[in-house]
Parts: C-alpha cells; structure tokens; sequence
C-alpha cells in the first residue's frame, strides 16, 4: 500500500483544489489551448530532466515505494505529478493575481 499512497495525495490534492475553485472562471483558462500548449511544454522538460537525472543516477525512484508501472524508467505517479504541480501553481497564481 505504500506505493499508493503517493498517487493519493496527489489526488487529493487536486480533488481539494477543484472542489476550492469549482465556480471560478480559472477551469475555462486550463482547458484552454493557450494553456495546454504551456503545459505539455513544462510537462516534456520535466520529463527530461527526470530521464537525465535517473540515467546519470542523481536520484532514483525505489520500487518500494511507487507504483510498478515505469514509463521510461519513471514511475506513473511522477509524471501525475508533473500535471498536478502545474493546474495547482497556475490557479495557485491566478487567485493571488485576483486578491
């Protein structure tokens, strides 16, 4: 269970996020192709930082601790995290920008 419980939190965390902002205008704004474009930008650097740095062995991801599922030697819960961390620091930024 404790590979799961990665993948948890991030869920939660984004569950707890939409549930927050649910009737704010900013879900129009992500699902937009302006923003889509910015994310997969973030989402491929991400990524290849990630690769660089497992294949070097800078840091590594214990199986233990994560879930089985490896693509391109990452373990599916990084890459949510890459998706997670940026519709949370961009609302994160829009709601601030609106106080």
């Amino acid at each position: 269970m404790p590979a799961l419980s990665y993948i948890f939190l991030d869920l939660a965390v984004l569950l707890g996020a939409f549930i927050l902002t649910l009737r704010h205008p900013i879900w129009g704004e992500i699902r937009s192709v302006w923003f889509l474009r910015r994310a997969i930008i973030l989402f491929v650097t991400w990524s290849v930082i990630d690769w660089i740095s497992v294949y070097l062995r800078l840091w590594q991801f214990p199986s233990g601790g994560t879930l089985p599922i490896r693509i391109v030697g990452l373990p599916l819960e990084e890459y949510a995290v890459f998706v997670v961390h940026t519709v949370l620091t961009y609302s994160t930024v829009r709601l601030m920008k609106n106080k």
